[in-house]
């Protein structure tokens, strides 16, 4: 009597998704592991979100896959949605899914044609989504000049979400040329005359001065900053290389404000030097202490009560130029714990 065979896992590809949507006992078979996933982190139903977005279909296949989709109802619609944002969906069968009042919300987030979504936009209730999915791409395209940005933000300019979005572009954009500058300058005067000054512009001030902080030279600057306890300036002081080492230190250990983890995990990222003597310390066995310290050039962890080193603890740190280890409890060090070490250039194991 033979055993039972295993059942073998739906192997799903960008070149067979589409055909497995249409043949209806595979369409079966991932709708219903989709639905048993619901409420939960959804691995298929992510995988089937990226799959869809670079998947190979005929303008056949896809029109075949919205009638079968769509009648296995807000699974099948869901589905169906994330084959809208692929980049070889049919204009014609965009403008048709829009005129048949349905999928609105996902053509909202379509990345164009920008006529569909200024048509979205206008309607009576239109998609804030479509709104600032057009300011986004015409604050960021060279394409789209000052004159027709203008255009569209003095149209939109109820949209508070789409005013606050794009000072957050803002925050994010790093080029300097003379368009992106005229923009800006642009999107703030909007802003000054909207019913949402009072908030946004302080808003915009903040983010400017941390774009200041995070490129200056100036340490004076950065540790005038620093005082004000500003979360925001925290944030940029974390990621500037000129920023003081005690000032790292401090940043390394806040909590319960406003971008705490990433201000921990950026200093700790810029970290050269760090000081551990005099800690107490008496093992050191997991290899990722370190592994976020790939800056640091000089580690002191003398004078503490350390007997074990795990191999691998110092793998990650290949610009390590000094590395104290004296006054300790070493017997012996693993052959293996040194050899990627390649930068060092002064090593102190004195009193163990």
């Amino acid at each position: 009597m033979g055993g039972l065979k295993k059942k073998k896992s739906m192997e799903i590809d960008q070149k067979n998704l589409v055909k497995k949507l249409l043949d209806k006992d595979q369409r079966k078979e991932i709708l219903s592991a989709i639905k048993k996933e619901e409420g939960s982190y959804g691995e298929l139903t992510n995988k089937i979100a990226n799959l869809a977005y670079e998947a190979e279909f005929s303008n056949e296949e896809i029109r075949q896959l919205l009638e079968v989709l769509s009648k296995e109802g807000h699974v099948g619609e869901s589905i169906f949605d994330d084959f809208i944002f692929n980049k070889s969906f049919p204009e014609d069968l965009l403008y048709e899914l829009y005129d048949s009042n349905k999928y609105k919300c996902a053509l909202a987030h379509r990345s164009g044609p920008f006529e569909l979504l200024f048509k979205i936009a206008r309607e009576k209730n239109g998609y804030d989504e479509a709104i600032l999915t057009i300011g986004e791409s015409y604050y960021e395209l060279d394409s789209i000049s000052t004159e027709v940005f203008k255009a569209f933000i003095e149209e939109f300019n109820f949209s508070e979400w789409l005013l606050r979005s794009l000072i957050q572009c803002y925050s994010y954009n790093n080029k300097t040329d003379t368009l992106v500058n005229n923009k800006t300058e642009i999107l703030i005067e909007v802003i000054k005359k909207s019913d949402y000054k009072e908030e946004l512009i302080p808003l915009y001030e903040e983010i400017k001065m941390s774009k200041n902080i995070m490129i200056t030279d100036d340490v004076d600057f950065i540790i005038e900053k620093y005082k004000l306890k500003v979360p925001r300036y925290f944030q940029a002081i974390s990621l500037n290389k000129n920023t003081p080492l005690d000032i790292l230190n401090e940043l390394s250990k806040v909590s319960g404000i406003k971008f705490a983890k990433d201000i921990r995990v950026n200093s700790l990222n810029n970290l050269t030097i760090l000081y551990l003597s005099f800690n107490n310390l008496s093992n050191l066995d997991n290899p990722t202490i370190f592994n976020s310290l790939t800056k640091l050039t000089r580690l002191d962890l003398s004078k503490n009560k350390l007997s074990n080193l795990h191999p691998n603890l110092f793998s990650t740190l290949t610009k390590l130029t000094h590395l104290f280890l004296q006054s300790n409890e070493l017997s012996k060090l693993d052959p293996n714990l040194l050899t990627t070490l390649s930068n060092l250039i002064y090593l102190d194991l004195s009193y163990n």
